[in-house]
């Protein structure tokens, strides 16, 4: 459990990092990912949004992707099914990636989303639509930064 009651989880070759703040109508959550993200990296990440979800009508999901290399099929097709089922609320997903492959599969998810996916390759950009949340998110990536790294296959 991460200060604030954020999770961490990690296989031996994947992280990742999960915080929220709820406000009245909009959850936010926060996702820091570090090399492969595998199926077994979804689930912590999913009971972080739905707790958040259950209280507040509307979602906004911010990813620090900076760290994340690649992922496997199964992970984004379970992303892809969850926001198929909860796009109605979802307001949009920030996600800031440097990765080509990463890119490519948030390509497929904003075809099969509407839009709602929005990559970034500029932190300070990413950063900005942050807005008053930026204190939030720099707190888990302080967490994330502070963690055990994961060691490349």
């Amino acid at each position: 459990m991460l200060t604030g009651g954020g999770i961490a989880a990690a296989t031996p070759r994947g992280a990742v990092w999960c915080s929220s703040t709820v406000g009245e109508q909009v959850a936010v959550v926060f996702a820091v990912y570090e090399k492969l993200a595998q199926s077994e990296l979804f689930e912590p990440v999913i009971q972080v949004t739905e707790a958040a979800m259950s209280q507040a009508p509307r979602l906004v999901i911010f990813v620090d992707g900076e760290r994340f290399e690649g992922y496997e099929t199964e992970f984004r097709e379970k992303w892809t099914r969850w926001f198929l089922k909860n796009r109605a609320r979802l307001d949009g997903m920030h996600f800031l990636v440097r990765s080509a492959i990463v890119k490519m599969g948030l390509n497929l998810i904003g075809l099969a989303v509407s839009g709602l996916v929005k990559p970034y390759s500029d932190r300070a950009q990413f950063e900005r639509m942050l807005g008053p949340h930026l204190d939030a998110y720099r707190r888990l990536r302080r967490e994330a930064d502070a963690g055990p790294r994961v060691r490349s296959a």
